[in-house]
């Protein structure tokens, strides 16, 4: 593809009180040795119960942060390598462990990817400059039935800039 960076996040279906695993994923972090990820949510229908380190961390395994508050409704998760990863290496960065609130049936959040930085190891190099970043933002919808949490596979992929503003 033209785009260097595929930064995604699923749609999911999911009833009150349930919770939903997230993955945000990357399909390559070649030459990188430091990933941020910026993912806003509706704190008013998802709590962020916890960010699980996801595949990536086995390669950035220097340090693993994630920071945000919930009412915010804003977190982000960042990967750190002890060097620049050579290899064509994708997965997920991490997974969101969300619950639902109760009373939100019909309604839906997005779970959108607000920001991403690439960079590597000297930290002199933004490599979304050379490189853009493709998003693909998704979202937990609430259903009022007993529905099963799925993963819906129609995804809208939005090519923009990697920096948004918020």
């Amino acid at each position: 593809s033209a785009f260097a960076y595929e930064v995604s996040v699923g749609t999911f279906v999911a009833n009150p009180g349930q919770r939903v695993p997230v993955p945000v994923q990357i399909d390559t972090i070649k030459g990188a040795s430091f990933v941020s990820v910026r993912i806003t949510y509706d704190p008013q229908i998802l709590i962020l119960m916890k960010a699980e380190q996801g595949s990536l961390t086995e390669v950035l395994d220097r340090d693993f942060v994630v920071a945000g508050s919930e009412q915010s409704g804003s977190v982000t998760i960042s990967g750190y390598g002890t060097g620049n990863v050579s290899s064509n290496v994708g997965g997920s960065l991490a997974t969101l462990i969300f619950a639902v609130r109760e009373g939100t049936q019909g309604l839906y959040s997005d779970v959108a990817v607000a920001n991403v930085k690439v960079g590597e190891i000297s930290g002199v190099k933004d490599l979304t400059v050379a490189k853009p970043v493709a998003i693909q933002s998704g979202m937990v919808r609430v259903m009022g039935t007993d529905a099963t949490v799925e993963r819906l596979e129609n995804p809208q992929t939005i090519c923009a800039d990697s920096s948004f503003a918020s």
